[in-house]
């Protein structure tokens, strides 16, 4: 029953510009870190493949709701 509450709270409080600002919220710091780990001796590719991901994910659709807002 937790989980059906969940999904319900979830599809009433956040819309597409909340996911898109937290996408770019979470998306920046882990390019930083996975740009930092890339240039350090060590395996930083994977932490920088999904910050980039996310990052470009929130911009495209803050871009795609410019209008709207």
């Amino acid at each position: 029953m937790p989980a059906i509450r969940a999904v319900s709270w979830l599809s009433r409080n956040v819309d597409e510009f909340r996911l898109a600002v937290a996408l770019v919220v979470i998306g920046v710091p882990v390019t930083l870190t996975g740009a930092v780990l890339y240039a350090l001796p060590g395996s930083g590719f994977p932490e920088l493949v999904v910050g980039l991901s996310c990052l470009v994910a929130g911009l495209a659709m803050l871009g795609s709701n410019a209008g709207r807002r």
